[in-house]
């Protein structure tokens, strides 16, 4: 006899998942597991893939809770999904605003000599990029 997650073909086990919905809610259908386990999955694999880049591109063979957030939070739907998710020992991610770029301004100086006295003085004049 085949388990019900041999036959739906996923990893996580829908027996364990049917149980853990039966604590909370009675009536349960036996696709609501199935169904759940794929997503769960699927959820699950993203993650992973995600982590495995950055930690690629981090030049590490092992992921690490670090790998982990920097994956989800440059994923935009995942970013979403786990807002309020707290991810211990990742610290943070260095964060660049766009308005902070877009506002940056550029110190010009020019150089001359007073009339009057002579001496050289500096006058700066502020460019916007």
């Amino acid at each position: 006899k085949k388990s019900r997650s041999k036959r739906a073909g996923i990893e996580f086990s829908v027996s364990a998942l049917h149980k853990h919905i039966k604590k909370k809610h009675s009536r349960v259908s036996s696709f609501t597991p199935v169904y759940l386990g794929g997503i769960v999955e699927y959820i699950v694999s993203e993650v992973l893939n995600l982590a495995m880049e950055a930690a690629s591109r981090d030049k590490k063979k092992k992921i690490n809770p670090r790998h982990v957030m920097s994956g989800i939070k440059t994923d935009g739907d995942l970013s979403r999904f786990c807002s309020r998710s707290i991810f211990p020992g990742s610290g943070i991610l260095p964060m660049m605003r766009t308005f902070e770029l877009a506002s940056k301004k550029k110190a010009k100086s020019k150089r001359f000599k007073t009339k009057k006295t002579g001496k050289v003085k500096e006058e700066r004049e502020v460019e916007e990029h």
